[in-house]
């Protein structure tokens, strides 16, 4: 398994702690704080570039992570989020919603093949 893959999945499995731990409706920039610390905790490094609504993550400077928490990922979320990875050019990243009724169907995988 690649460095990246095994990124994926520890995040993967510190977003449901998060999600286990605050439960659904808080503050985005509470999921963030929370996921940030418990990335840390487990060892990894964690780079936060958010600015005003936009709540990024970095981590390891291998795998961009926006954090969201919507009913509902729509076309313009997802757009931003690809042009985004291009710009900080990174070769995949995950868009979390915390929104959704079950988190799973709220992680989006996104790879830029440039």
């Amino acid at each position: 398994m690649s460095e990246e893959n095994a990124l994926l999945e520890i995040l993967v499995d510190a977003s449901l702690t998060t999600q286990q731990n605050l439960g659904s409706g808080a503050l985005t920039l509470v999921y963030e704080q929370t996921l940030a610390h418990e990335l840390m905790r487990r060892g990894l490094h964690v780079t936060r570039m958010s600015t005003a609504n936009n709540y990024i993550l970095l981590l390891n400077d291998m795998v961009l992570i926006q954090l969201l928490s919507t009913e509902q990922v729509d076309v313009k979320n997802k757009k931003h989020f690809f042009d985004l990875l291009q710009l900080v050019d990174k070769k995949s990243g995950l868009l979390i919603n915390f929104g959704a009724p079950y988190l799973m169907c709220g992680i989006h995988r996104f790879v830029n093949d440039k």
